[in-house]
């Protein structure tokens, strides 16, 4: 959205994650920054470590979707390949709205999952998460078959 001459509101759409973009090619998420106006991000949080949750707290993000997919760490090491064990992850994220909570920062917050028959008996762990971290929103997208492996 926007409002006059200057940005209300900014999202990224990544194919990928802005947060590992901002470790490969340092001032990705900083250029954003400086922008001076609110903004979104999705991310599947594998490199949301202290110094840029601290960068973000300090920024004006008004929201952020953790991109996690499953609760099983079998099903996510196949799903999210390359990325870090999910147990790590979720403890990323943990940390993240921890130190929301301290910073008390008006954050909106959500779990996104595509959804699959091989991550759908992981909900109800999901939604212990999210409730247990006190993230405001879960999430499920039906996954897109657009190739006969995904069918």
């Amino acid at each position: 959205m926007t409002e006059g001459p200057r940005f209300e509101l900014l999202g990224t759409d990544y194919s990928g994650d802005i947060l590992f973009d901002e470790r490969r090619y340092s001032g990705t998420l900083t250029r954003l920054i400086a922008l001076d106006a609110s903004f979104r991000i999705d991310t599947n949080a594998n490199c949301l470590d202290d110094d840029i949750i601290e960068m973000l707290l300090a920024s004006r993000l008004k929201e952020i979707n953790f991109s996690i997919d499953s609760m099983d760490p079998d099903v996510y090491r196949d799903v999210r390949r390359g990325s870090i064990p999910l147990p790590e992850v979720l403890a990323k994220v943990a940390r993240f709205m921890s130190r929301k909570r301290d910073a008390r920062k008006e954050i909106h917050t959500i779990i996104s999952f595509v959804l699959m028959r091989t991550n759908a008996d992981t909900i109800k762990p999901a939604l212990a998460f999210a409730s247990k971290n006190g993230i405001n929103h879960f999430l499920p997208s039906p996954v897109s078959a657009f190739t006969c492996d995904i069918v």
